[in-house]
């Protein structure tokens, strides 16, 4: 059993590779559509197109004046652990080689190739955003762009250098080795390398799938805002800490922990703060 994280390049061919292995494997190939919809169905929240937290991006100036990035960031992480505490999962890109890379169970692959190659690749199938056949221009422009974006996705919401290959347990070159050699290649490190969970790492996994459960459920909810909040959880005891503005919010945060799946108590220590007088 093991979950599987596939950081890649534009045109690395690191998407087909991850859909492929979750074939081969019998895992559930998760990607950036899955991952939203199960974002959305596990905390409410309406993610909307263009998100940066999901479009793998660094956001602009304005965006990260709205404090919506930390609540996308936090309901992000959540379900990409709950994902991992199912198992026998590929997941692709949103950041699964940092969230996860205290896990026992979590194999880290990069997927590249060099730019030349990238760019052939491209000139031939296009992108994402713009599929079909553009000239070399285009093709080396998307490419520069695309790194650029995903290199500052890594450095924004994980503080890290994503070309760092100690950051990842394999990294695959695609110019030599096709899809179908890549992925028997990684398949045979599914099986050969231990990927189990250690006790620490179980222990590890399921606090922190817990408290960040918690959390995306307090974030979600429009009818409580809770400043500096930090959920820690043990066991089945979550731990609250932060400030709010009213006794009534204390105890609805309270209360909300408590419905969370996995949670039996909890310990407030949510502080009151009123807002300040003004016009004194």
């Amino acid at each position: 059993m093991a979950a599987i994280t596939i950081a890649r390049q534009l045109g690395s061919l690191g998407d087909e590779v991850a859909q492929a292995l979750a074939e081969r494997l019998g895992y559930r190939f998760v990607d950036k559509l899955a991952l939203t919809s199960a974002a959305q169905a596990y905390s409410g929240l309406e993610i909307t197109s263009g998100v940066p937290e999901i479009e793998e991006k660094k956001p602009s100036f304005w965006e990260r004046l709205n404090e919506e990035r930390h609540r996308y960031r936090v309901v992000l992480r959540s379900t990409m652990l709950e994902f991992a505490v199912q198992d026998r999962v590929v997941l692709l890109g949103m950041g699964g080689a940092y969230m996860l890379r205290d896990f026992s169970h979590v194999l880290r692959v990069f997927v590249t190739s060099p730019v030349s190659v990238r760019v052939d690749r491209i000139a031939r199938t296009g992108t994402p955003q713009r599929p079909g056949p553009m000239d070399r221009e285009a093709a080396t422009s998307a490419i520069q762009h695309g790194d650029r974006e995903r290199a500052g996705y890594a450095r924004y919401l994980f503080n890290v250098d994503w070309l760092d290959p100690t950051r990842y347990d394999l990294v695959v070159n695609t110019s030599r080795l096709r899809v179908p050699e890549a992925v028997e290649i990684l398949a045979g490190a599914v099986e050969r390398v231990n990927l189990s969970l250690t006790p620490d790492s179980a222990e590890r996994l399921h606090n922190e799938t817990l408290a960040s459960r918690v959390e995306a459920t307090l974030l979600s909810n429009a009818g409580i805002w809770v400043h500096g909040l930090q959920v820690v959880a043990e066991g089945s005891v979550v731990h609250l800490s932060g400030e709010v503005i009213t006794d009534e919010d204390r105890e609805v945060a309270e209360e909300l922990a408590l419905r969370a799946s996995g949670v039996t108590r909890v310990v407030n220590d949510l502080r009151i703060q009123p807002p300040p007088l003004t016009g004194m």
